[in-house]
Formats: C-alpha cells, structure tokens, sequence
C-alpha cells in the first residue's frame, strides 16, 4: 500500500472543544452517525473537530516553522484500540513541538489514527488521518492541560491512499 503525503495542518482543541469531542459518543464511522453526517452533528461549536478547511476562505500567514525535537527517537508505548482509533500512548522520551507562533512548548503524548480522515479540504476526505496529540509542558499531564486554553495542541497529517 503506497501513502503519498497530502498536507499539514495544526489544529488547537481549547478546553471547551476538547472536552465536547471526548465526551460525546453521538458519531461513527459508518452509518446515520458517520462520516457524511459530521457537518450536521457537530454544528453547534466554534471550537470543535472536525472541521472543513475552505481554501478560497484561507489566509495565508507566516507564523514562523514548527520545530519538532526528538521525533525521530524510538520510543517506548502502549497500543490500544480505544473503539474509534488506534492509538500509541507515549512512555520515557520527552518528544516536543514549538515555535510557528504557539505559546509555548508542547510535549507529545500519544499518535492516533482516523480512517476515514476526519477533517476535510474543500469538503474532500481523505483515506487516512494521523493525529500527533500534545500537551502544554507548563501543565502536568494532558489531562490537566486539556483544561486551559493554550493546554492542547494536535498536528494532524492527512494522507491519500494510492
């Protein structure tokens, strides 16, 4: 299977967006509450996931590069299927995210996986979604931080399936 790299984006989940994605078990990937109905069932917020990304609506701004540290350490970690996704929660090695404009640095917690992708570039899906989830390092945990504003920051990668 050949993944071709699509595109990159950063998404911040604020607390109140967090906590309402995370609570709610009201959507799928198949059926009434799948990926079709997600612009219908997740209308209401300002700061939620997923998100269409119109680009006739985008500005482009430079808000400086991303610097990833220790990305390419192996790493130790736990592999779950949560029900939704794979995931990878992290153990031992501090991997961190900063700079392009975020207001501090961010260490990362956990990868997961989305198939379909949940977010959508002119309201096309891609196959495949990978979210690299982390967390304010002023802040104790992700579970801490996802309580404040500034406490989580995702980049997610889209890729297609060739």
């Amino acid at each position: 299977m050949d993944f071709k790299y699509f595109t990159l984006l950063l998404v911040f989940f604020h607390h109140t967006g967090l906590s309402e994605i995370t609570a709610s078990d009201d959507w799928s990937y198949i059926g009434d509450n799948g990926p079709e109905h997600w612009p219908d069932l997740c209308i209401s917020g300002k700061k939620q996931s997923p998100i269409n990304i119109a680009t006739e609506d985008t500005v482009k701004i430079d808000l400086g590069k991303l610097k990833f540290t220790r990305y390419d350490f192996a790493f130790q970690g736990k592999i779950t299927n949560n029900g939704h996704s794979i995931q990878v929660q992290l153990c031992c090695v501090p991997i961190h995210l900063e700079g392009a404009n975020l207001p501090s640095t961010y260490i990362l917690e956990q990868i997961h996986f989305h198939w379909p992708a949940e977010h959508t570039i002119d309201k096309n899906r891609d196959a495949l979604e990978l979210h690299f989830v982390h967390y304010n390092e002023q802040y104790s945990n992700a579970s801490m931080a996802s309580q404040h504003e500034n406490g989580i920051a995702v980049v997610a990668t889209l890729f297609e399936v060739c």
